[in-house]
């Protein structure tokens, strides 16, 4: 008696196994939340990777900005005071007054030309680069003289003074540091902007 009641639980039982349909939605969802986990994670590196070139670059800038803002402006050669090239005015952009210690290149010293002064941009660690992809950059500058341009002059026509007003305490200069870089099939640019006085 005992064994027939025992079959007939078992027959009578209402746990039932997964139907095929159920497995494939459930694999389905499965693969749709592993899927957006891996896109979400990929998004993350790529935004933490966009903002240590950032972050590269206004260093960059920040460099240029502070040589201007604490550099001597003039040198003497051979008796004679000659502005210094980071120093000289010029409104289209030009990198002829800038140089540069490139980490990629065992820190030798690059100067810069009309067609470009190419920085290296990576995250670095000590003297060593951890980034395995340094990207390169380019830097331009334009010196203007604040000067010039006095809305108050009455001969001010939009256009810069052919004589240079001084104070006592000098001229001031800006200096307009721009750089650029492609990453991700996407240009960026940073532009910082500083002025000093020069006497």
């Amino acid at each position: 008696m005992k064994t027939q009641t025992r079959c007939f639980h078992a027959r009578s039982s209402p746990i039932h196994g997964f139907t095929l349909i159920e497995v494939m939605v459930a694999m389905g969802v499965f693969v749709m939340v592993t899927l957006g986990i891996y896109q979400m994670l990929f998004q993350s590196y790529e935004m933490v990777r966009s903002v240590r070139y950032r972050d590269a670059a206004r260093a960059v800038l920040e460099s240029f900005g502070d040589q201007f803002l604490r550099l001597q402006t003039t040198d003497l050669q051979g008796g004679i005071v000659v502005i210094r090239p980071l120093f000289q005015l010029r409104v289209a952009s030009d990198m002829t007054g800038l140089k540069w210690n490139d980490p990629a290149n065992n820190y030798a010293e690059v100067d810069g030309t009309t067609s470009g002064l190419t920085v290296t941009l990576s995250s670095l660690s000590g003297s060593t680069l951890i980034n395995a992809s340094p990207i390169s950059a380019t830097v331009t500058e334009a010196v203007t003289d604040l000067d010039d341009r006095f809305p108050f002059d009455p001969s001010y026509s939009g256009k810069p003074r052919t004589t240079t007003l001084y104070s006592a305490a000098g001229r001031m200069l800006q200096g307009t540091f721009t750089i650029s870089y492609t990453l991700g099939n996407r240009v960026h640019t940073q532009t910082l902007t500083v002025a000093r006085s020069v006497r």
